[in-house]
């Protein structure tokens, strides 16, 4: 640590990104305060609980944690992932009320800077997509985020397509995977040429790592873009997800592109300016060839599928 960081305050710590911050932040020094729901599973962080404190703010209630310590930065990655069925009362009190009221907090205890976890989906018309709700609720909070000039610094981090370990198996990357080691006869895509920019989660704790190490010399507030700056289509990531597991298991699964069609409001392409990011320093090592294979072993290990 070389910044004026020390202590940092993180939602979402049980989950995919957060379980993985989470790590990142304890190996490189940082006392952490995580907050989180007393029903929360805490099985990705439990080699972690000893080293880090841990509020349950349903029971103890968001100031408490502030009170007590002496929070320098907010790493907010907590978010709920909305389906249809969904009720939008739950998506805006998750992905916006309680942002909010995090940023209210950071200005009654001089908290230095927030970092809020935002996705590249909300670019364009959010409201026509299957997610559209979640989409929507993370572009207003980030406007709600810039609307006025805190004290702190603002950083908002717009995440490419994240995959790792630690995923849940509902998410495309561990999907394919966990498909493909139950072996069906095939599996239906859509075409499939949809273009993203996939960005293994190693190197997006990095950058939250840069973002806090750079905290002197950051804007007051700023938007920047995580990913590698190369597109994939899902296609050719399929097929690589497919290479890479064959060093595990056999696989006979015939792949069916175009058996499905598009969702309705799905975006075919993405577009990515990493260079802000790495003018603080910061580069993607992860190509996905590595981060594939990182990912794969863990799905596949720990199902206890041998070669």
């Amino acid at each position: 640590m070389h910044s004026s960081i020390k202590t940092v305050l993180l939602t979402g710590a049980t989950g995919f990104l957060g379980s993985n911050l989470l790590s990142g932040l304890l190996a490189t020094g940082y006392n952490v305060v995580v907050v989180k729901r007393s029903h929360s599973r805490i099985d990705k962080i439990k080699d972690c609980l000893k080293a880090t404190k841990v509020y349950n703010i349903d029971e103890c209630g968001i100031e408490k944690p502030f009170k007590d310590n002496t929070i320098d930065a907010v790493l907010h990655v907590a978010t709920m992932y909305a389906r249809e069925s969904t009720a939008f009362y739950d998506v805006v009190d998750s992905n916006i009320s309680f942002g909010v009221r995090l940023l209210d907090l950071c200005s009654d205890f001089n908290v230095k800077l927030f970092v809020n976890t935002d996705t590249f989906s909300n670019d364009g018309d959010v409201t026509q997509t299957y997610l559209g709700s979640y989409i929507l609720s993370k572009k207003q909070f980030a406007e709600w985020m810039f609307l006025r000039k805190f004290r702190y610094k603002t950083i908002n981090l717009k995440l490419q397509h994240m995959y790792g370990p630690k995923d849940e198996t509902s998410k495309f990357i561990p999907w394919v995977i966990t498909q493909l080691a139950n072996a069906p006869p095939f599996l239906d895509f859509t075409p499939g040429m949809q273009k993203r920019d996939f960005v293994y989660v190693e190197d997006v704790v990095s950058a939250y790592l840069k973002i806090l190490e750079c905290f002197d010399s950051l804007p007051q507030a700023f938007t920047y873009n995580v990913g590698t700056g190369i597109k994939t289509t899902l296609k050719d990531m399929i097929q690589q997800i497919r290479i890479a597991a064959s060093f595990w298991i056999t696989i006979s699964t015939e792949f069916c592109f175009g058996a499905l069609c598009y969702r309705a409001g799905e975006k075919l392409d993405v577009e990515t300016d990493i260079s802000p990011l790495r003018a603080l320093g910061w580069e993607p090592l992860f190509d996905i060839a590595t981060g594939l294979y990182k990912t794969v072993d863990y799905y596949l290990q720990n199902r206890l599928i041998k070669r």
